[in-house]
């Protein structure tokens, strides 16, 4: 009554191991990449707005002043966002004593359109002072770039493992055992604090400068895809 049972059991244990194996041997780790250089279509700038003086309630009054008039031009253009990234007020001090108070308001304005943000720097000289300027991929680009180098990448790397396949003589047939994809992205930007700089002079001399941007920089951007197939 009872051999049957054991029989079973021993079948059973004797299955696992066959189960298990076909992934210990004939298998082949590698890489593929995909590379596209990316040129960058968004521009930010950082603009500042400080005041000094002997009452707090005045000179908090004076930045709330310049910050409404910018934000104001910031909102009558569809081409520019703009965020108040930080605001703060402390006091001055002499031999122990508060002598005055200095409020500050940092503003981060970003636009696609370089001529649009270009023209709001020099409008707004008298309530910001540009702090610097840096240029980038958009979001939305850097998605983009991205799906379609994942794409080629898995493409390149299904062909190498049919390529490697065929020439270990299995005809062609492999399987994926794991597979991940790996995103880089390296930033070839112009130098902007020469720019702002230069704004900078322009302003204190009387100027109302408007930049002309014609290659803010690039970014390359590489997709690799790093896995292993069985033969």
């Amino acid at each position: 009554m009872f051999k049957p049972a054991v029989l079973c059991l021993a079948l059973t244990f004797a299955v696992v191991p066959v189960w298990a194996e076909p992934l210990n041997y004939n298998v082949v780790s590698f890489s593929e990449s995909a590379v596209a250089t990316v040129n960058q279509d968004l521009m930010t700038a950082n603009l500042r707005i400080q005041e000094d003086g002997a009452n707090r309630q005045s000179v908090s009054n004076k930045v709330t002043e310049r910050l409404n008039a910018l934000n104001a031009r910031i909102r009558n253009d569809k081409a520019l966002k703009g965020a108040l990234v930080n605001r703060s007020v402390y006091p001055r001090y002499s031999k122990q004593k508060i002598v005055g108070y200095t409020d500050t308001a940092y503003v981060r304005v970003e636009s696609k359109d370089f001529q649009a943000l270009s023209k709001l720097i020099a409008a707004s000289q008298n309530e910001a002072a540009v702090d610097n300027l840096g240029f980038s991929v958009s979001a939305e680009k850097r998605s983009e770039a991205v799906n379609e180098l994942s794409r080629q990448a898995l493409k390149n790397f299904t062909a190498r493992a049919k390529v490697l396949s065929e020439t270990l003589g299995f005809g062609g047939r492999y399987k994926i055992v794991n597979i991940n994809v790996q995103s880089d992205f390296r930033s070839y930007a112009k130098a902007a604090s020469p720019m702002a700089a230069r704004m900078a002079n322009m302003e204190a001399a009387g100027a109302a400068p408007e930049m002309n941007i014609e290659e803010p920089g690039t970014e390359e951007i590489v997709q690799t895809v790093n896995g292993s197939v069985q033969m």
